[in-house]
């Protein structure tokens, strides 16, 4: 009689399904053209805490009219005053086909393994990371999240600078999910 991983697995109780981390930061992003100095409020995704690098290569992705089902993303609770202090009620993050590089030849979702958005719930301590699919359907929670305050810790940052321009981090949220960044 063979057994399998899997089978070994499933009697075990325990799942094959690999867990991952995303780091959801909100930035600061400065940068000089001809019009002078521009800044924008982006949220960027890493798989680990970044480095300069993984932040100047980073996808910056928007918030688009308070609607994460056709891009950017959607954050109830983020105002102004100390990022630290905001009382999220919403998130949510477009996670279409052509999420990332939608003006290139090969667009990419903004994660692997789900395609729709991805929304945050607040459940006590954590919130759940849901996965809806294209044509709105809850496809399950994929995972929980926790702002740094709920985890007891200080929040990461970062400054990174490049040429004349640059970008200030803090951690929003990190989350543990079978889902893989391709945004950072």
């Amino acid at each position: 009689m063979r057994t399998t991983m899997t089978t070994v697995f499933g009697l075990l109780g325990l799942s094959s399904t690999v867990v991952a981390d995303l780091y959801i930061f909100q930035v600061t992003a400065t940068a000089m053209d001809e019009g002078g100095l521009e800044v924008g409020h982006p949220i960027n995704i890493f798989s680990s805490p970044p480095s300069c690098n993984d932040v100047n290569n980073a996808i910056n992705i928007f918030s688009v009219n308070n609607d994460a089902s056709k891009g950017g993303f959607v954050c109830d609770g983020c105002n102004e005053g100390s990022i630290l202090d905001w009382t999220i009620t919403r998130f949510e993050m477009y996670d279409g086909p052509n999420a990332i590089g939608a003006a290139t030849s090969s667009p990419v979702s903004l994660t692997t393994g789900a395609v729709g958005h991805i929304t945050l719930r607040p459940n006590g301590d954590h919130y759940n990371l849901v996965w809806v699919s294209l044509d709105g359907n809850s496809q399950g929670i994929r995972g929980t999240c926790q702002r740094p305050a709920q985890a007891g810790r200080e929040a990461q940052t970062f400054q990174c600078f490049q040429g004349i321009g640059g970008s200030s981090g803090i951690e929003l949220f990190h989350c543990t999910t079978d889902l893989r960044s391709n945004a950072g």
